[in-house]
């Protein structure tokens, strides 16, 4: 039995060289001699999953660059609850949640161009390089809407979550949307000066995550 134990061991080494390219394994694996397909595959996977992790963070930096057409932005304070829509005609008083496919009551609206719009800009393109893969995706209370615009064409727009710290990006391979976490705090401080939050809204979020306090 032993020699059996030993001869599949050293057939695990012989195998790995053969291996179409290098294991990328976590630290405490330990490869079954008997079952290799179990660490190809484990492999495969994770490097499939860093390699779209790679190519939609290449996407959003060349999103980033596209907000360099762009000459207005509409910023949007939002109801935080969410709703399905209703139809297929767009309200012009709700705002799209698109991964969810579901939209929240759009409370207040502006729109800033000139050189007032030149810091959303910035914050904008910084947020999109700088956002996380798939962070904060358990969760999404839309406050605010972003939109930028080049003449009335809308280049980006997305909802942000300050709770969650997410926003959302439509890939080319998605059918909906994804969650990004945010890993920048410029855009929150535009948002938060130009379109503040109400104390009231800021009670009644916290009343209605936690109902029984």
């Amino acid at each position: 039995m032993r020699c059996v134990k030993l001869l599949n061991l050293a057939s695990l080494f012989l195998c790995l060289p053969l291996f179409a390219e290098e294991l990328d394994l976590p630290e405490d694996t330990k490869p079954d001699p008997e079952h290799l397909e179990r660490v190809q595959t484990l492999s495969a996977n994770r490097k499939y999953f860093k390699a779209v992790e790679e190519a939609r963070g290449e996407f959003r930096k060349r999103l980033a660059s596209i907000l360099d057409h762009a000459d207005s932005v509409e910023i949007y304070l939002l109801d935080f609850s969410m709703a399905k829509e209703e139809g297929d005609k767009e309200d012009p008083d709700r705002f799209f949640i698109r991964p969810y496919n579901v939209s929240s009551k759009i409370l207040a609206r502006k729109k800033i161009s000139g050189d007032g719009f030149l810091p959303f800009r910035k914050a904008g393109a910084e947020l999109l390089v700088s956002g996380v893969e798939g962070g904060g995706a358990f969760c999404h209370y839309p406050i605010h809407g972003i939109r930028f615009l080049k003449g009335e064409d809308i280049l980006y727009q997305t909802s942000l979550c300050w709770h969650c710290q997410n926003f959302f990006v439509e890939y080319p391979d998605d059918e909906d949307a994804s969650w990004v976490g945010i890993d920048s705090e410029s855009l929150k401080e535009l948002l938060s000066k130009e379109m503040p939050v109400p104390q009231s809204e800021i009670d009644r979020f916290n009343e209605a995550l936690h109902p029984d306090k």
